[in-house]
């Protein structure tokens, strides 16, 4: 081969080379760019799948930590009721778990929501917040919180919706939310939303929650499920989950799994 051809066949050899890094260096900009846009825009949670029927757990006092079982479920934990102030703050109401690190496992917290003014939704996103991170600062995994909508009967749906907007715009889409609702309730503000409201709601947030007794689990399976959106069932403590499951599996196709609550029932 002469020196010409072996000249041109180098230079041909570095083009293509110097082609491959581009393209390959342009792919992956693509790779974090789309991966980027998915975890800054709004998610549509309605087109998740459900997940395995198993039982995490649900803390609502700091007596309830020693009945926690020596596993790695995740755990929804009280953090009281936030009460908007005619001021415009909000005051936590109820005694709320002190933070603690559970090594190895996804804390999600639950708070309740008393009202919805106005004037107060800034203090109400700032105090979710202020929840958040401090039960982050025991360097525990925080990943999403339930909201109890249940006290908030004369409230319209477009409200929470807008509250949730401003959740996920604050914190950058770090966090996910769940809503916790009664079904059996005619007046609560889920069963008797109008459902395209409901419908905007519901891409904004992961699920729903309802809390059920061995008395009302039926019923409240089924109600819940006629809404058409997957939830999650809160049992009571030393349920028999076979129990609740055949209900769930015979009555619900929005299912996807338990929180079973460690308070002790109390004594007869």
């Amino acid at each position: 081969m002469s020196e010409h051809k072996v000249s041109q066949h180098i230079l041909d050899k570095k083009r293509q080379n110097r082609r491959q890094i581009i393209w390959s260096v342009a792919l992956a900009v693509m790779i974090v760019l789309g991966m980027t846009y998915y975890d800054l825009k709004i998610r549509d949670y309605t087109k998740q799948q459900a997940v395995v029927k198993i039982a995490y757990h649900y803390v609502s006092s700091d007596d309830d930590v020693v009945h926690l079982p020596d596993d790695y479920t995740s755990l929804t934990i009280w953090q009281g009721t936030l009460t908007p102030q005619p001021d415009g703050s909000v005051s936590i109401e109820g005694a709320a778990v002190t933070p603690v690190t559970f090594p190895q496992r996804q804390v999600d917290l639950s708070l309740g929501l008393a009202a919805l003014p106005a004037s107060a939704e800034p203090a109400l996103v700032k105090a979710i917040g202020d929840a958040f991170k401090k039960w982050e600062a025991k360097n525990s995994l925080v990943m999403d919180a339930t909201l109890d909508t249940s006290a908030l009967d004369d409230v319209a749906v477009t409200t929470l919706d807008d509250l949730i907007s401003k959740l996920h715009y604050e914190y950058s889409e770090q966090y996910r939310y769940t809503l916790a609702f009664d079904p059996l309730d005619q007046n609560d503000m889920l069963v008797k939303a109008d459902k395209d409201a409901l419908a905007n709601l519901m891409k904004k947030i992961i699920g729903l929650t309802i809390r059920v007794t061995a008395d009302n689990a039926s019923d409240a399976i089924a109600a819940a499920d006629t809404l058409g959106y997957r939830f999650s069932v809160i049992v009571p403590a030393g349920s028999d989950l076979d129990t609740f499951a055949n209900e769930a599996a015979a009555k619900a196709k929005h299912f996807t799994h338990f929180i079973r609550d460690v308070t002790p029932p109390p004594a007869p």
